[in-house]
């Protein structure tokens, strides 16, 4: 984890710029992960471009890459994020 990893993703380009370095980092095409959401791959595409997907699309988005949402304080990392942090140097 590094400090870029706590910082708050300000946009849809950011969001979908995470969704796309997720997949990647599971070895899923944008079609895999399609079939896994029930989606069309023009929707992965969509997303992973930041364009405007609704809010249940990107939430089977962010489940079919077996992760979840969740709200955080802006700009205070919790102490496990800091614990990673340090340990990954």
């Amino acid at each position: 984890m590094s400090i870029a990893d706590m910082l708050p993703t300000a946009n849809l380009h950011d969001l979908g710029a995470l969704l796309k370095a997720e997949r990647r980092a599971q070895g899923l095409s944008q079609a895999q992960l399609a079939t896994r959401c029930g989606l069309r791959r023009e929707t992965i595409i969509k997303a992973e471009r930041g364009g405007n997907v609704d809010a249940m699309t990107l939430l089977a988005i962010i489940s079919g890459l077996g992760k979840t949402l969740a709200l955080k304080e802006i700009g205070r990392p919790v102490y496990e994020d800091l614990e990673d942090l340090f340990n990954d140097g």
